[in-house]
């Protein structure tokens, strides 16, 4: 779909904040603990969704052409250097080249 969304949903027991994060097809309830939580209005419900979508999105954007994982830089902290004829392949980010 790559388009995040979210939105209200009545049930019997209240109103239902669902969001589909931009990676994903389906929709996913908002959840606190594990369980599913019910607002009295739509617009409360659809607040919520909205937040919780970017709360979940903003983990992992990109910033500056830059992953923010900190676990992803040290994976590439890991790596050796790049060599081909015993001459060492310099490897640049798209930030260093601008």
């Amino acid at each position: 779909m790559n388009q995040s969304a979210a939105t209200a949903i009545g049930t019997v027991n209240g109103w239902v904040g669902q969001f589909r994060p931009v990676w994903s097809s389906e929709f996913r309830p908002v959840r606190i603990k594990g369980s599913t939580v019910y607002f009295k209005t739509a617009i409360e419900a659809e607040v919520v969704a909205w937040r919780t979508l970017y709360s979940v999105e903003q983990r992992v954007m990109l910033r500056s052409g830059s992953r923010i994982e900190a676990s992803r830089c040290k994976a590439d902290q890991l790596f050796k250097p790049i060599r081909k004829n015993g001459k060492v392949i310099p490897v640049e980010s798209k930030r260093e080249r601008a």
